[in-house]
């Protein structure tokens, strides 16, 4: 568009300028004649040629202001081209810097946005911990009443322990202190058994039992067979009965021998019934008699016995009456020998003096 109208004033002032330079030729050529005429006629060629000299040189003149006049319309145009391609720089230069005050709008608006999703996390992140401090402030205080409640707990739980504990105390020491009395009221009974032994072979034997007793005592026992009391024989025997490799002449009946003395201690369960329980040293033989009347220890299973005795049993006290009932039992720890122990006799009480 700017093209088309620099082309259009260019054309424009050419042709004013070709039409007054024309102009300017004609009366030139129509005064040359007219003076050619005036010439002819009068004779006065110096005043025509002095007229056309100024003709022409205000021709020129004129010329010349046209010349400056289209000289300075382009100037003008050219001036207003150079205004126009200002203010198109001017108004590139101002949309430049609408873009970038607009772009740097943008980038602040952006950053005031950033800044309040800053702010807005910085916020939340606050309150968040805000709200976990409370809550572990919330979980201290109740962990705090908890261990307050329990240590309540636990004070109560100790000093009712303690009050039962001392409870139990006081009557264990009142039932112990009864005990005490009840056992220091019992009287001291000396008692005095006459003992029978029974063993399945069969054999028996006699003996008899002393015992003094309160809660807790002791007792003194001895047994013996009274048919014929011997300890070693006149000869001993092989497993095969031989003596020295000889074999005797045997009768068929035997005479056996049965010791023993024990010592124990009784234990009140019940009155008047004591648990007794004693050890000690029995010996038990079997001798074979020979057609020379020699008794022989036959050495085999379940003929001679010596080593530790042992008893257990039950001994009451009835109204000064005393009765036991036991088991006892020789062993040399290869072959055992059991037998029951009945025993009955007296009692005599007698109680303490305060």
């Amino acid at each position: 568009m700017k093209r088309v109208i620099l082309f259009i004033s260019i054309w424009i002032t050419s042709s004013v300028f070709i039409g007054l330079y024309s102009q300017s030729r004609n009366v030139v050529t129509s005064g040359s004649v007219e003076r050619t005429v005036i010439i002819n006629d009068n004779q006065n060629s110096g005043d025509i040629w002095k007229q056309l000299e100024q003709e022409r040189i205000e021709a020129e003149k004129k010329a010349e202001q046209e010349r400056l006049a289209a000289e300075k319309a382009e100037q003008e145009r050219l001036a207003a081209e150079k205004a126009e391609q200002e203010r198109l720089a001017a108004e590139k230069k101002a949309e430049q810097e609408r873009l970038a005050a607009e772009k740097k709008a943008e980038q602040e608006r952006l950053a005031a946005e950033k800044a309040e999703q800053e702010r807005l996390a910085a916020e939340k992140k606050a309150e968040q911990e805000r709200l976990a401090a409370e809550k572990k402030a919330e979980q201290e205080r109740l962990t705090k009443e908890k261990r307050e409640k329990e240590r309540i707990a636990d004070s109560i739980a100790t000093a009712q322990k303690a009050h039962e504990k001392a409870i139990k105390t006081a009557h264990r020491d009142s039932v112990r202190q009864a005990r005490k009395d009840r056992i220091a009221a019992y009287p001291w009974t000396n008692i005095v058994l006459f003992n029978g032994a029974y063993a399945l072979y069969p054999e028996y034997a006699v003996g008899i039992t002393y015992a003094r007793v309160k809660q807790g005592g002791f007792y003194l026992s001895a047994m013996m067979n009274p048919a014929k009391p011997i300890l070693k024989g006149d000869y001993d025997a092989d497993a095969q009965g031989a003596i020295n490799g000889v074999k005797p002449f045997y009768l068929g009946h035997h005479t056996s021998t049965r010791l023993s003395a024990t010592l124990g201690t009784l234990i009140r369960m019940k009155a008047p019934v004591y648990f007794y329980l004693g050890a000690g040293y029995g010996y038990r033989g079997l001798f074979y008699e020979t057609t020379d009347g020699k008794l022989v220890a036959w050495h085999t299973p379940n003929t001679i016995y010596h080593g530790m005795h042992w008893e257990a049993g039950l001994m009451g006290n009835i109204k000064g009456f005393g009765l036991s009932l036991g088991v006892s039992s020789i062993t040399d720890f290869r072959n055992i020998y059991y037998e029951a122990k009945l025993g009955i006799g007296f009692c005599v009480s007698k109680k303490d003096k305060k």
